[in-house]
């Protein structure tokens, strides 16, 4: 572009590649540089801030090489939220290179450099004249490639991966800095460096599920089968193949799911249910577990059928996922019984005031519906927190129903639990 034309993020790549490879300058280097400027180097060395840059450039520097003559050409450049992301060749016409580059500048500083291939679009990186691009360019599926070093700095991408995650070449160095890492869901990363670790270990090569950010916010489940790669330089690099199972996830979630769904009710099971209440009181909170069934259930069996009974299952079910939280377990034990665990929760007022109005509910409806039958429910539960044995509060919470059911059918009561004995 004419000189006149430059516009402030070229003026700052422009002098800070002079400085670098023309002058040698540090001192004007570092005034370019943000303060935390992810850089990768000509010679494909990745580093972050300028404590590290600085030894690295004192190094280089030390060598006293010919300085670079160079030129930008093909420089491009878009503004995106606050930064300016562009992207260019830079040419030197005597020794017969070229590279691609991507910079980030924002505030007057350079905040990212990244250099990839030596053709326009080949991909991230280099080395020795290899080209990733070829070497891993025609594998099946996305491909991402990062050193086995912390935060996994960025080697090579394929277009399958920037398509798969819907980033451009710019916007994936502006996103990660340079990092894979920055690309794994953050609840996983101790269990992916785990496997990780394990897979290299016992296998040379690890096969792991997890879930990738897309551009945007949002994460998918890909399918990962990774093995490691020395370099000529000595660095290791971990190559990676990558399959979204997002689709394949969902049918084996959907699987799971009938495994611990009451068929009849669409309720957890007593097994569903179980599973779920185990993992909730490790956390301690307090809780209401109560225990319910139908009074008279056989009459409705016996003078409207067996099918008549199951839409009376299938109704209370209904009553029950509409008086409580979806982050409640609700889940039939058997025959007319159900189970419901409130959590957390400190009241038991509201939940006897929930299941009064249930109650009420019900018997308006099997009055109208199944007038031969006086039908109705009856709940007895506890509340306390501390309590992480199932069967403890099963034998609490059936007393109670015992009680109730012999003395006050068509009631309930919960009560508060202190000292429980485990």
């Amino acid at each position: 572009m004419p000189r006149n034309d430059y516009t402030d993020a070229f003026k700052v790549i422009e002098s800070f590649l002079s400085a670098y490879l023309l002058e040698h300058d540090m001192q004007k280097i570092f005034s370019l540089a943000a303060e935390d400027i992810y850089f990768t180097d000509l010679d494909h060395i990745s580093l972050s801030g300028r404590d590290a840059m600085a030894v690295y450039l004192a190094e280089r520097f030390s060598r006293k090489r010919i300085p670079a003559s160079y030129a930008i050409t093909q420089y491009k450049e878009k503004n995106m939220g606050g930064v300016t992301v562009s992207s260019f060749l830079i040419k030197n016409s005597q020794e017969g290179w070229h590279v691609q580059a991507t910079a980030v500048v924002g505030g007057g500083k350079l905040q990212a450099l990244h250099c990839s291939g030596r053709e326009p679009g080949e991909g991230f990186l280099q080395f020795r004249g290899e080209r990733p691009g070829t070497i891993y360019g025609n594998l099946p599926g996305a491909v991402f490639c990062g050193y086995l070093e912390e935060g996994f700095p960025l080697w090579f991408v394929n277009h399958e991966f920037l398509e798969l995650t819907g980033y451009t070449y710019e916007q994936f160095v502006l996103e990660t800095k340079g990092r894979l890492i920055e690309i794994f869901f953050m609840q996983d990363l101790d269990k992916i460096l785990s496997e990780i670790r394990e897979g290299l270990k016992s296998r040379g090569r690890y096969e792991i599920e997890y879930r990738i950010k897309r551009n945007g916010g949002s994460y998918f489940w890909a399918h990962i089968l990774g093995i490691q790669v020395r370099m000529p330089d000595g660095r290791m690099v971990l190559v990676n193949v990558m399959f979204d199972v997002s689709r394949n996830r969902q049918i084996r979630k959907m699987l799971q799911e009938e495994n611990i769904r009451d068929e009849l009710t669409g309720v957890y099971n007593r097994r569903g249910g179980e599973r779920l209440i185990k993992e909730q009181l490790q956390t301690g909170q307090s809780f209401v577990f109560l225990l319910m069934d139908i009074d008279n259930f056989k009459k409705v069996n016996d003078c409207y059928g067996h099918m008549e009974g199951d839409n009376v299952l299938v109704y209370i079910a209904g009553l029950l996922k509409q008086s409580f939280r979806e982050t409640d377990i609700i889940f039939r034990l058997g025959g007319d019984e159900f189970g419901v665990l409130a959590y957390p929760c400190s009241s038991t007022l509201c939940i006897e005031k929930k299941m009064n109005a249930m109650n009420e509910r019900f018997q308006q409806e099997i009055a109208e519906r199944l007038p031969l039958c006086k039908a109705s429910l009856s709940f007895g539960g506890i509340q306390c927190s501390g309590c992480t044995d199932l069967f403890v509060l099963y034998r609490e919470a059936d007393r109670i129903l015992y009680e109730v059911k012999r003395t006050e059918k068509g009631n309930g009561r919960i009560e508060q639990i202190t000292d429980i004995q485990n």
